[in-house]
């Protein structure tokens, strides 16, 4: 970026999606068929100008058809399928970049897997035992040391958790007359310290979509279909919500929810 300068990275013969990078790495999944409806895992150096395939397509295989991925500075964080007869879903795994071990979280077996997110050592993801049916649990894993924990249970709107260094942030039905995806609030977890915060003073239409310190950007779903949102930035320093360290303030809600 600092030359605007830019250089074709590969040409494979099928669709190529979800690319996601570090800098130094990038994983992507890729069409390994005509019809594009398989994909393998791969993990592609940009120094040494070399791909490997990280997990195949399809079975048989211990894992294969990887989803949903997310991408750190050392792990990979990737939801596939595991050849296990205790599996009900898709799994949660993650590839080391230095070792190039891949590991599977056991945890991960008991129920349907979705959209992780990572930073440093730690990864949250989206589980449910209805597939992309409520209730949803966060799942907070530390990638280094295996400690797990559960941030939110039995909820109808937390389907995608943010992390970024020691916050995490999500969308939650906790607060609503009903379990489900609207009305929701915004809330915020620190990892640290364990100290929750409610960030929105009444359930509404705004989502959860992106989080890096002090800023959370938000969706409010205008009620038309899922394509059409306004879209809002959140500084959370700003707001009082969390400290000029990064610390989530205890307190009340502190932001109105606008209209759609």
């Amino acid at each position: 970026l600092s030359l605007w300068t830019k250089r074709q990275l590969f040409a494979l013969p099928y669709c190529t999606v979800e690319l996601t990078t570090n800098g130094n790495v990038v994983v992507f999944r890729q069409g390994v068929e005509p019809s594009q409806s398989l994909y393998s895992l791969n993990r592609y150096d940009l120094d040494t100008n070399s791909f490997q395939e990280l997990v195949p397509a399809d079975g048989p295989a211990p894992l294969y058809g990887a989803e949903w991925i997310d991408l750190n500075d050392r792990f990979a964080v990737f939801t596939a399928r595991y050849e296990d007869p205790q599996a009900i879903g898709n799994d949660v795994f993650y590839h080391d970049l230095e070792t190039g071990v891949t590991n599977h979280v056991p945890s991960s077996l008991e129920e349907y897997q979705n959209l992780p997110s990572t930073w440093g050592e730690w990864a949250v993801w989206e589980s449910s035992y209805w597939s992309v049916g409520p209730p949803h649990r966060q799942i907070l894993y530390n990638l280094v040391t295996g400690e797990e924990r559960v941030v939110i249970d039995n909820d109808g709107a937390a389907t995608l958790g943010l992390i970024h260094r020691n916050l995490v942030a999500y969308t939650t039905s906790r607060y609503a007359p009903q379990t489900a995806m609207y009305p929701a609030d915004l809330e915020i977890y620190d990892i640290d310290t364990g100290v929750y915060r409610r960030i929105t003073a009444e359930p509404g239409n705004l989502r959860a979509m992106r989080l890096f310190f002090p800023w959370l950007v938000a969706a409010l779903h205008l009620g038309i279909d899922s394509w059409h949102k306004d879209w809002y930035v959140l500084n959370l320093v700003a707001l009082g919500i969390v400290d000029d360290q990064g610390h989530v303030i205890e307190g009340g809600p502190v932001l109105d929810q606008p209209s759609p």
